[in-house]
């Protein structure tokens, strides 16, 4: 019996440790295209609107497809679909240096957010699998935390690579750019071996035909509350959009901060954070779920309420600091939460469906977000000593809407009703 819990622990922590490794690299290459890769398709004849389009295209597939990867893996199993989209994402990277137009990299940009969709959400439901729930939060909060890592080094590292490239190499400008996708190539496919080696499976998949439609029925309760989540999950992606869309654009218009200034606000918040997600998801795991990701909640929206009346950068990028800390301790959590509610059977599906909600609401936001700091002026609103930037609208709504997620938390949700064991 000790043998076998020993064996069971062994293959959860590989599975975690494999899969933060994964989500890491994907991030990290989501990062390093991010300085990249507009001035790449620029380079193409891409105009300010198509490189809006190459974005969007990446998170539309993936929103789109999250779902049916989460099921597939359900029926097929996690580490098939988590191989092949690791696979998918190395091999689409060698193929930004093609085209020869800006057509051609949305195309691919496209189908590599297909192959995000298939790692992203099934890693997650892996790992769930592996975990006992009383360390779900910080199982989770491990990949959380390693994904956002790769995010935030992911730019730098892409401008160094192309800055060697020029340097060292004696390359073009252009030709430095493709650097990033050769490197993002490589560690793909290095995570392709570390997955078929070191993952394992660890609930029965419905391979067989006759046990592909059996799924255990969803109680009452427990959809409800999934219902609620979903709500909530697309409120969030909608008020990260508003608010991550403009900061930049607003820190320079208001404070006339420089991008140098600009990125360390951005690193510290996000360090800041880092910092606080394994002890919050920790607490989150023995005591509450629920009372972390309303008091988080709670938090992230206070911040971004109060960030139009900031003075100053040094108090604008307190309150983003903490608004960050509050939006990466909420995460694991919810997460956690979700897997409680969720049946192991279409637990892949369901993951992907709570992914693809907030993906739809991250690519409204932005849109909504530019729409509503282009229609505001330069106007300062003044109530007594406080004043308010009318361009800082979009954080203000943003806040408003976290509250609405956090009232519906609080009205619907009971951890103490949730059927667990399905």
């Amino acid at each position: 019996m000790n043998a076998h819990r020993d064996n069971l622990e062994k293959i959860s922590k590989q599975n975690l440790y494999i899969l933060a490794v994964v989500g890491g690299v994907i991030s990290l290459a989501f990062g390093l295209f991010l300085p990249i890769l507009p001035l790449y398709a620029q380079h193409l004849g891409a105009t300010g609107l198509d490189v809006g389009i190459l974005t969007s295209a990446f998170m539309l597939t993936r929103a789109l497809v999250g779902p049916y990867a989460g099921k597939l893996s359900d029926t097929f199993g996690r580490k098939r679909i988590i191989l092949f989209g690791t696979f998918l994402y190395g091999a689409l990277s060698l193929l930004y240096v093609v085209p020869d137009t800006w057509y051609g990299l949305a195309l691919i940009r496209a189908v590599q957010g297909i192959a995000s969709g298939a790692v992203w959400p099934v890693s997650e439901a892996l790992i769930i699998d592996s975990t006992k729930p009383e360390k779900r939060s910080r199982a989770i909060s491990i990949f959380i935390i390693s994904s956002n890592i790769g995010w935030v080094g992911g730019p730098v590292l892409g401008g160094i690579l192309s800055q060697v490239g020029i340097s060292l190499f004696g390359m073009d400008v252009f030709d430095s750019y493709k650097l990033p996708f050769y490197f993002t190539a490589i560690l793909s496919f290095a995570c392709v071996f570390l997955v078929a080696l070191g993952t394992r499976d660890v609930i029965q998949t419905r391979i067989n035909k006759n046990d592909r439609n059996t799924e255990v029925a969803l109680p009452e309760v427990n959809r409800r509350m999934l219902n609620v989540l979903y709500v909530n999950t697309f409120l969030v992606g909608v008020g990260m959009g508003l608010g991550s869309a403009i900061f930049v654009l607003y820190a320079s218009d208001v404070f006339n901060l420089s991008a140098f200034y600009i990125s360390i606000i951005l690193t510290v918040g996000m360090g800041g954070g880092l910092a606080f997600a394994y002890p919050v998801a920790k607490f989150a795991d023995t005591h509450s779920k629920k009372k972390v990701i309303v008091y988080t909640g709670i938090l992230r929206s206070t911040m971004n309420i109060i960030l139009p009346l900031a003075p100053s950068p040094v108090v604008m990028g307190t309150v983003m600091t903490v608004r960050s800390i509050g939006i990466q301790c909420a995460d694991a959590p919810m997460r956690s939460l979700q897997a409680e509610i969720i049946p192991r059977s279409v637990r892949g599906k369901l993951v992907g469906t709570m992914q693809s909600f907030n993906n739809v609401g991250a690519i409204i936001g932005p849109i909504f977000g530019g729409l509503i700091y282009d229609a505001t002026s330069n106007t300062i609103y003044k109530f007594y000593i406080i004043e308010f930037f009318a361009k800082g609208l979009p954080f203000f709504i943003s806040g408003l809407l976290t509250l609405i997620g956090v009232f519906l938390i609080i009205r619907y949700i009971d951890e103490h009703k949730i059927v667990r064991g399905l």
